[in-house]
């Protein structure tokens, strides 16, 4: 239940290699402790601080930002094996202040769960839920607001270089890895500042890190123990995903399935594994019109399945469904074929072009669906197909229409990103006055912090739900960089300046209120899209205080 809410927090990082590496190095070092406390997991998350954190259960996640610092294997390791030594030792449950972090809300679940309790339910199961979620929205508070003692901290790094020396990596990567992020610090302030709460003591941690050296002799039987380890924990996974499949729980099972298939990709259980994620993803995608299902996904999942387990007892099964998805998607391709250029929902044009890229009627479905934006008054969406399209060379027919497409729509877009790169492309003097006229009219309206709201399509279209549209920094930023010679330069600088001064306002407001979390996100964007405006260059010295008083204290 922990993990769950964090992964509804969080959105779950989509790259393969990434949950590979870390479930390879994670399970290396778990197969080397002896009575492990939890059936370990590993999953990346999308954020962008540095950072990692392991749950009660054996969850342990790893966030992009820490991947994105480049650390080598025994660097990562490290940072892994450290997370899994605070479960080990349970620090946990042993900072006081959990049990008062978020009280109210807590209450308020209780409340509610106590008003909604299916009379199936024993007593113990009951309670236990109870506790699983008070423990999870203590550790969501806990996470945000405070970190673990300088005694934890020593403990949890003493034996994460024992499990990182144990499992075969040079431990050295622990002072390596720790001056990684001493040194992102300096680049990314804001980020820092957020590592601080939940990974305190950094400087007296590198300290530490460099002066103890620990190697043990070479293990010639570990390749077999993360074998046994790696179907242990897989096994574990898989039943605890079955109990909770049969409780008729919707999320988590699939993430334990997940999980369990990425701990040991050949593992015993994992054409089960990969068969129910996949299962369940035909479920979830049965539930919308056959035209907006993404076939081409549950085809190669199915696929991938023979492929990694071609003696799998589910070979029969899994070949039945794949002959059965290919026909179908034929039937919807050909339906298609049939209907584009006729008055076919947006998402139906949009989601064609995302699942038959390669059709050749592609470009039609891209003309079709410009006008569809255009008509529902999103212009600037309207404009971006239009532009690709008419930079399609190989496609004249499609490509000349779209270029008589882009004029009247012109001096209704607000993306000056796009009307930027009209500029570059083949149109008369008078197009281009206009273009001109328009921009010097836009980039002082650009605007900061106003979300833009986006229509909810279907998973795996050009726009997902929850997707956000840049902000107005972030549009400045992409400009300058993409037209560095642009005339534009210092009325986009000038721009971006003001918007800084206003941001960096707000961002105060949020302060003083208390909204430390709003603070630094604001902070965040001025740092990264203004990083040499005025602005930018107060938050740098704020940060530089609070890292002097860090020192004091």
């Amino acid at each position: 239940m922990i993990a769950q809410k964090v992964e509804e927090e969080y959105p779950v990082s989509k790259d393969e290699k990434e949950f590979l590496r870390v479930n390879a190095i994670g399970l290396r070092i778990v197969s080397q402790i002896k009575d492990l406390k939890y059936p370990y997991s590993f999953s990346v998350i999308k954020i962008e601080d540095a950072n990692a954190f392991a749950l009660p259960g054996g969850f342990v996640y790893a966030t992009t930002g820490l991947l994105d610092l480049g650390l080598n294997d025994s660097e990562l390791a490290f940072v892994l094996a450290h997370e899994i030594a605070h479960n080990e030792c349970d620090h946990i449950f042993k900072i006081q202040n959990t049990q008062n972090l978020l009280s109210a809300i807590m209450i308020g679940v209780e409340i509610f769960a106590m008003s909604n309790t299916s009379a199936s339910k024993d007593v113990n199961e009951i309670q236990a839920e109870s506790a699983a979620r008070s423990l999870a929205y203590s550790l969501s508070g806990a996470m945000i607001t405070s970190g673990y003692s300088r005694e934890f901290e020593k403990e949890a790094d003493y034996w994460g270089k024992i499990y990182t020396a144990k499992a075969g990596y040079d431990v050295g990567g622990a002072k390596t890895a720790l001056d990684k992020i001493d040194i992102m610090k300096e680049k990314r302030p804001d980020l820092f500042s957020s590592l601080l709460m939940t990974h305190p003591y950094i400087l007296e941690r590198i300290e530490e890190a460099g002066t103890s050296a620990i190697t043990f002799p070479k293990n010639e039987f570990i390749e077999e123990e993360i074998r046994e380890s790696g179907n242990f924990i897989q096994s574990k996974l898989v039943k605890e995903a079955g109990y909770y499949q049969n409780k008729k729980e919707k999320i988590l099972p699939l993430m334990l399935y997940r999980n369990a298939y990425f701990i040991c990709p050949q593992g015993s259980q994992s054409d089960k594994a990969l068969y129910e994620l996949v299962r369940n993803k035909e479920e979830l995608e049965r539930k919308k019109t056959k035209f907006l299902i993404n076939w081409d996904s549950l085809i190669k999942g199915y696929g991938k399945l023979l492929k990694e387990h071609p003696d799998t007892p589910l070979k029969k099964e899994v070949t039945a469904k794949l002959e059965s998805l290919t026909q179908e998607r034929d039937e919807v391709y050909k339906w298609y074929e049939e209907h584009i250029g006729t008055d076919m929902k947006l998402d139906y044009y949009s989601n064609f072009i995302v699942f038959f890229p390669e059709s050749p009627l592609v470009p039609k479905a891209r003309y079709f669906l410009a006008q569809k934006y255009v008509s529902s008054g999103d212009y600037d969406k309207g404009l971006n197909e239009f532009i690709t399209l008419a930079k399609d060379s190989k496609n004249d027919e499609w490509s000349s229409k779209a270029k008589e497409e882009i004029v009247p729509v012109i001096d209704k877009a607000t993306d000056i990103v796009l009307l930027g790169r009209l500029l570059n492309m083949d149109f008369p003097t008078e197009v281009k006055d206009k273009v001109n006229a328009w921009l010097k009219e836009t980039i002082p309206q650009v605007k900061g912090l106003e979300p833009l709201e986006v229509p909810v399509h279907t998973k795996g279209a050009a726009v997902v739900s929850g997707d956000l549209l840049p902000t107005g920094l972030e549009k400045l930023d992409k400009f300058s960089k993409e037209f560095p010679e642009s005339p534009y330069k210092a009325l986009v600088d000038q721009r971006k300046g003001k918007l800084a001064e206003e941001l960096y306002i707000e961002a105060r407001a949020q302060s003083l209120s208390g909204n430390w979390p709003k603070t630094v996100s604001i902070y965040r964007q001025i740092l990264k899209y203004a990083p040499d405006t005025p602005s930018a260059e107060q938050i740098r010295q704020e940060f530089d205080r609070l890292e002097k008083i860090r020192k004091e204290t």
